[in-house]
């Protein structure tokens, strides 16, 4: 009966939470089209800004004017393929390392935030942090 059991348990797909739908649905939304290198370089800053933070995913996506395509009321869920996707991205070594927090379109104007800082580019984003 035992083995039964097992076989179930490990047959059954483990449905991934809220918090793996937000990550996963952020990088889809803020760097479709980039490679796999410049999506974990967004997972990566996602991360370190819930780690330096202590917040979970949506409430790092909710901050204001942090993501351009974040709405209230938005249904962060996404398909079985893109989930996958997300798993070998989350797999992945890191692009960036924890003090990178910031990041911008490279194809629009150095936000003045962005003064004094070191900055890094991968793909269409810069990614920076304090000196």
């Amino acid at each position: 009966m035992t083995g039964l059991l097992l076989a179930i348990m490990l047959s059954t797909p483990v449905q991934p939470s809220a918090e793996t739908h937000c990550m996963a649905f952020t990088i889809m939304r803020e760097a479709e089209g980039e490679s796999k290198r410049g999506k974990r370089a967004v997972l990566d800053v996602l991360r370190n800004r819930m780690a330096a933070r202590g917040k979970k995913c949506r409430a790092i996506v909710a901050e204001k004017r942090q993501w351009s395509w974040y709405r209230r009321k938005i249904v962060m869920r996404v398909s079985r393929s893109r989930m996958h996707s997300y798993e070998k991205l989350r797999r992945m070594q890191p692009v960036l390392s924890k003090e990178y927090l910031w990041f911008f379109r490279a194809d629009m104007p150095r936000p003045s935030w962005s003064k004094g800082m070191v900055c890094k580019r991968v793909d269409r984003h810069l990614f920076c942090r304090v000196k």
